[in-house]
């Protein structure tokens, strides 16, 4: 673009010169016509002919000096265009370089173009990639954290596990000492069951020979009104007395044999079939909730009971 514009301003000047010296050179030959016609004009002008003579002689030299001069320049103008032709051919040829280098620049700002474009692309899609993977390590702290709580939840069931089945081994060993204590206990109540039974028909031949006692006593043998009520005097204390011994003896048998069949046929202590059975007490020495609520209706029902007796004696004084 530089080498143009000189090349320009060059040709300019070139130009500028030369019409100059064109316009001297057709004022020296006008000059020329003018003397020669003042010449042809007379004699009087000789002198002044010659001096226009001389005049143009000098001005002549001057002229060729000038032509000279201009030659020279012009060679010099002729190199100076050829060495302004080469450097314009190498502008030009700088130039097509340069056209090319700026499509090949214009190619890859354009490949640049579509790389960043890309590279937006991969930068979004990374980002959107990092904070889906925050995301899903959220979810995993979260997920880890529970199966955390999950495995402390398991290892205290599997503690609570092992304890229990300890203690069902223990509660098995228990039940299995209970078993063969029970076993035990059954063979004694058997062999007590047996003497029980033994001592039972030992008291009941006892009672029998007592019926049969006073079977006879009723009977004719002791007829006698004097030897009965000399009997009957002495003997009715005894009597009453031995009555009463063999009536709480045999109470206390019967409700001895009731309480061990209950046992027998594992129903005790809900032994309520049993005479004047009481039932032992589970907690001794604890009173708990039951019994005090037990005592509590008994009360109740002694308070109603007393509520009405008192009611009653009211209205009988009342009268």
């Amino acid at each position: 673009m530089r080498c143009s514009v000189a090349f320009a301003v060059f040709s300019q000047v070139v130009a500028d010169v030369s019409s100059s010296r064109l316009e001297d050179a057709a004022r020296d030959v006008a000059a020329l016509k003018r003397m020669a016609d003042h010449a042809m004009a007379g004699n009087d002008g000789l002198n002044d002919a010659k001096t226009d003579v001389k005049s143009l002689e000098a001005m002549v030299k001057h002229a060729e000096q000038e032509a000279t001069e201009a030659h020279a320049n012009e060679v010099t103008m002729s190199k100076g265009m050829l060495k302004l032709n080469e450097e314009l051919k190498e502008a030009q040829a700088q130039k097509a370089t340069l056209v090319k280098g700026m499509t090949g620049l214009e190619h890859v700002v354009e490949a640049g173009t579509k790389t960043n474009t890309y590279l937006s692309k991969g930068v979004t899609s990374m980002r959107a990639s990092v904070e889906q993977g925050e995301k899903d390590k959220v979810k995993l702290s979260k997920g880890v954290l529970a199966l955390e709580r999950e495995d402390r939840f398991l290892s205290k069931g599997v503690l609570d596990l092992k304890k229990a089945i300890d203690e069902d081994e223990v509660e098995k060993k228990e039940l299995s000492k209970g078993v063969v204590d029970m076993s035990a206990e059954l063979e004694r109540e058997r062999a007590h069951n047996a003497a029980l039974q033994a001592k039972l028909a030992g008291d009941e031949k006892e009672v029998s020979s007592m019926h049969a006692l006073l079977d006879r006593a009723n009977s004719a043998e002791f007829a006698s009104v004097s030897f009965v009520q000399v009997e009957s005097n002495s003997c009715e204390a005894q009597d009453a007395q031995r009555r009463a011994e063999v009536a709480a003896k045999t109470s206390a048998l019967l409700k001895g044999y009731c309480e061990d069949m209950c046992k027998v046929v594992l129903k005790h202590p809900d032994c309520n079939v049993c005479d004047g059975f009481v039932p032992p007490d589970a907690t001794p020495g604890v009173n708990t909730w039951d019994e005090l609520y037990a005592q509590f209706d008994k009360l109740k029902l002694v308070g109603r009971d007393m509520i009405k007796e008192w009611t009653g004696d009211a209205g009988k004084f009342g009268r």
